[in-house]
């Protein structure tokens, strides 16, 4: 008799090395994070469950204060200037909640990616949460850098569209049909363009442990003749990513529409409302982190399915093994 073996996702290696279609790269997405739920959240309590709550509080706090004053203003006990007048807390609680963020993203980023990275190299099962924050600690301080030197070419695009922008505006003006088209082309156009090979570029520096320059030629040529399906891929995950997001900002808007609807019919209690504001803000930012990661290991993917095609990276393997 011959004995069946049930081979599941659960204890199957999933070949990252493989080219993939557009749909192929969503199934092997959730089908990673079906296999290594339980082993990636784990790394994510022991490593980022701590900056991810502490980030979401700073950032509720900030908001906290803004709808606190929001709220008395409606009611009428808050008689200093009006709360656009002080949205923020100011420049520098904004500029510091942004900042937090984004370092926060980075640094989901570089967990994730460290952890597929792994994965690849040593298998389903095949290492520990200690070798995943290994890698995050040898590559965080490139991704920093990475980020900054993307921030200063998105800056330095920006001010570029902006100049040809408002040079087609004083030549054309006072016709505003022109402005629009040139404000498309010269700045939404080379953002949305430039978005694509840089979100390519963090996964290359992980696994390919290339200096900051380098990983952005190698995203580039990566993405040569499959920029729209990268795109596509990208749009879709983002969609996937807010749809699932905006489950966790219910209860926030929940809290909101009912305090806010109190301050309109003259209700008790608006000056203490801070409390349940924030606790709200934290679940949703905490859910907006955690999901983030779904996005990030599409990214992934596609960056393994785009490095096959251009580098026959499981192919050489094959072929060198059959010769060895």
């Amino acid at each position: 008799m011959i004995k069946k073996t049930n081979l599941t996702m659960s204890n199957v290696q999933l070949n990252l090395e493989k080219k993939r279609d557009f749909s192929e790269v969503f199934n092997a997405t959730f089908a990673f994070f079906r296999q290594e739920f339980k082993m990636f959240f784990t790394v994510l309590g022991k490593y980022a469950v701590i900056p991810i709550v502490l980030i979401s509080v700073v950032i509720a706090l900030n908001q906290g204060v803004d709808y606190n004053m929001l709220l008395q203003y409606i009611d009428g006990g808050y008689y200093g200037p009006a709360p656009a007048a002080t949205y923020g807390s100011g420049i520098v609680g904004t500029l510091l909640v942004v900042f937090l963020g984004f370092l926060l993203y980075i640094y989901l980023a570089g967990i994730t990616f460290s952890y597929i990275y792994i994965y690849s190299e040593k298998g389903h099962k095949g290492f520990t949460s200690s070798e995943v924050w290994q890698r995050v600690t040898d590559i965080f301080i490139k991704l920093i850098g990475l980020y900054l030197f993307i921030a200063l070419m998105v800056v330095i695009a920006v001010a570029i569209g902006a100049g040809v922008t408002a040079l087609v505006g004083v030549v054309t003006s006072p016709s505003i049909g022109p402005l629009i088209v040139s404000a498309f082309l010269f700045l939404i156009i080379p953002i949305i363009y430039l978005s694509v090979p840089f979100s390519i570029s963090y996964v290359a520096i992980v696994n390919e442990d290339c200096g900051i320059w380098d990983s952005i030629v190698r995203s580039f040529r990566l993405i040569k003749g499959y920029w729209w399906i990268t795109f596509f891929i990208m749009l879709l995950l983002g969609v996937i990513m807010y749809m699932i997001s905006f489950l966790f900002t219910v209860p926030a808007m929940i809290y909101t529409l009912i305090q806010g609807f109190n301050a309109l019919s003259g209700g008790a209690g608006l000056h203490n409302v801070t409390f349940g504001f924030v606790i709200t803000a934290i679940i949703s930012s905490v859910g907006s982190y955690i999901v983030y990661t779904i996005y990030l290991t599409g990214i992934g993917v596609q960056y393994f399915n785009l490095r096959e095609r251009k580098d026959n990276v499981r192919l050489l393997q094959e072929i060198s093994e059959i010769e060895s």
